[in-house]
């Protein structure tokens, strides 16, 4: 039995995608997974840049607590 995963995936890693993130899982929506992606064919943005991405999205699990 194929059970529905529900994601939630943006480019824009701006505070914005972060309150978006937080109100969907204070109104009780369910995400197994964020995704953070690039458009790197607009132009690299560098390894500076891909480091502090990584640094600030991909760390411990958040988790909603009641």
């Amino acid at each position: 039995m194929l059970v529905p995963l529900s994601f939630l995936n943006d480019f824009n890693t701006s505070a914005n995608y972060e309150i978006l993130i937080d109100g969907c899982l204070n109104a009780g929506v369910q995400m197994d997974a964020i995704g953070v992606q690039t458009h790197q064919h607009q132009g690299y943005c560098g390894r500076e840049k891909l480091e502090e991405v990584l640094e600030r999205w991909f760390q411990e699990p958040r988790r909603h607590v009641d």
